[in-house]
């Protein structure tokens, strides 16, 4: 029987950088071919964009589950098409001079081929930065606008730039989208973005699951699935709700994480401005997966 793995998001798909390739072959340019579409979500803010025409067109889509700089991107369309559960991604922004290197997780809308590439910001960072860490790497509306177009190169083949346009703008509406957000989760977003510390877990998350968690129900299919999840916590650090915000594959791997995780999760609670627990939330990912799928 395969062995039953789990893999914490913190840094999900992030590999490693290395400076971009001057000898490698220019990139085919994808102008854009629909205007920036942003979704308000009960527990997301989704931006999308489309780019290039019939077998060559991919659509962008950023995600972001909480204010913060970082964003999990998927892209969709025919060049995504694979067998395998998984692929090779390197991505660069505009004028940044490092390609930073992902891997994928593979799947379906529809008959449309998908991949969830990873957590990445605008800018460069350290490789294997945690999400968390994203916070404090926040971009001037100038940065974002000088970010003019991004380059894919999927399992090595023929990079592709996607002109995205200045960035400025569509960055501005997600994070007036994430405000909002917040404040349907009951929340004061000036209160939040003001916090002197955030909701902070006591130990490792990394101890929460196990291999041994794995579900049963999965084990024979070898599936593999990643659960985006919120947690509220309240003054007293104790955990009053999770959330599934996302998930890919099936349910089970949603209803076990947050099961196991208000069991033995610990928190240390937000800390507002003037020093005093408040209420606020806690965000993170887990990727389930299977050795050798």
């Amino acid at each position: 029987m395969a062995k039953a793995i789990l893999v914490s998001l913190a840094c999900f798909g992030i590999l490693f950088a290395h400076p971009a390739n001057a000898a490698a072959p220019l990139p085919v340019d994808l102008p854009t071919t629909s205007k920036w579409v942003l979704n308000y979500d009960t527990e997301s803010c989704h931006l999308s964009r489309a780019f290039g025409k019939d077998d060559s067109q991919i659509v962008l889509k950023l995600l972001q589950f909480q204010p913060s700089p970082g964003f999990l991107m998927k892209l969709y369309g025919k060049p995504l098409r694979s067998g395998k559960p998984s692929m090779s991604f390197q991505i660069n922004f505009g004028s940044d001079a490092t390609t930073r290197d992902f891997s994928s997780i593979n799947g379906k809308t529809g008959d449309v081929p998908m991949a969830f590439v990873g957590w990445m910001s605008l800018f460069d960072h350290p490789p294997g930065s945690p999400t968390d860490q994203l916070t404090a790497m926040a971009a001037t509306p100038a940065q974002e606008a000088a970010v003019k177009d991004m380059t894919v190169t999927i399992d090595g083949r023929k990079a592709s730039r996607l002109l995205l346009g200045a960035m400025d703008a569509p960055m501005e509406a997600m994070r007036g989208c994430l405000r909002d957000l917040v404040t349907h989760w009951g929340l004061d977003p000036a209160q939040q973005a003001a916090l002197n510390r955030a909701a902070s877990p006591i130990g490792s998350p990394g101890n929460w699951l196990s291999s041994d968690d794995y579900p049963r129900s999965m084990l024979a299919r070898g599936g593999n699935g990643l659960v985006q999840f919120r947690l509220m916590i309240e003054p007293d650090g104790a955990i009053s709700s999770c959330t599934i915000q996302s998930r890919i594959n099936p349910e089970d791997f949603a209803d076990i994480s947050c099961r196991l995780i208000r069991q033995r999760a610990k928190f240390e609670p937000a800390l507002d401005a003037a020093g005093k627990p408040v209420r606020s939330y806690f965000v993170s990912s887990v990727r389930w997966q299977m050795a050798g799928y």
